[in-house]
This record gives structure tokens, sequence and C-alpha cells, in this order.
């Protein structure tokens, strides 16, 4: 794409930072606060949780990035997609959509490593980008 990156607001990245790590932090917080003095195999699973995101994001990144879309960019603009204006219903709608953006961006990576196609995930990712971006919440 020979245009600059998009500039995203403040707004958006606040969302998109919120998210993962509420995703990555959780089980941490959550375990630290149900099992206090025990220590359980759910301590080292909540360790590792973070590693794995972090894994798993670079995962997606190396596959369903190209030069017209970066991974990080499309996942940005499905936050800025999902973002009604208001700000108690944008955090509704925005986090569980970027769940499901960010699980299908892995599963679409998987998918184009066992098929073995040339740019299949780059191509199924614009297309999912596509979609929220034809469904936002508030019209412009």
């Amino acid at each position: 794409m020979n245009a600059a990156r998009p500039r995203f607001s403040l707004p958006v990245w606040f969302y998109l930072v919120t998210f993962f790590s509420l995703l990555g932090f959780l089980p941490i917080i959550l375990t630290v606060t149900m099992d206090r003095a025990t220590v359980s195999p759910r301590w080292m699973a909540s360790i590792i949780w973070p590693a794995m995101i972090a894994v798993l994001w670079g995962y997606a990144d190396r596959r369903c990035s190209s030069d017209l879309l970066r991974f990080s960019d499309g996942l940005l603009w499905v936050t800025a997609s999902m973002m009604t204006g208001w700000a108690y219903m944008s955090f509704i709608f925005v986090l569980p959509v970027l769940l499901l953006a960010f699980a299908g961006s892995v599963l679409i990576a998987i998918y184009g490593d066992i098929r073995r196609v040339p740019g299949y995930s780059q191509t199924q990712w614009r297309r999912l980008v596509r979609f929220f971006y034809r469904n936002r919440m508030r019209q412009q």
C-alpha cells in the first residue's frame, strides 16, 4: 500500500492495550486472589499464560502480516470499527470482538500453514478485518 500508515486515536490504542493486558494478566490476578497461601499447578499455568499469548501474537503477526495490512494495524482497525462513541458501550463490544479477531487470526495462521498455500493467511486476515470494518458500530 502506497499510502501512509493510518493514525489511530488514543482511545483505540487504550482499548487494544487494555484488552491484551486483561488477556495476559487476568489469570495471574485471579490465581493470586484465589490461592493466596497455597502453591498449586494453577500458579505455573497462570505464569506461563502471558508468554503463551506473546508467542501466539508473534506467530499470527508473522503469518498474517503483509505489505497491504500489518497484523497490528488490522487489530487497530477492528478496535476502531467496534467503537460506538460511548465509552461503556464500546468497552462491552470491543473486548469480545478483539478476542474473536485474535483467536481467528491464530486459527487462520494455523490453517494457512496446514494448507501450505502462499498468501492464504494474509488474504484471510484482510477479509476478516474488512468484515469488521463493513459492520462497524459507528457509521461515519
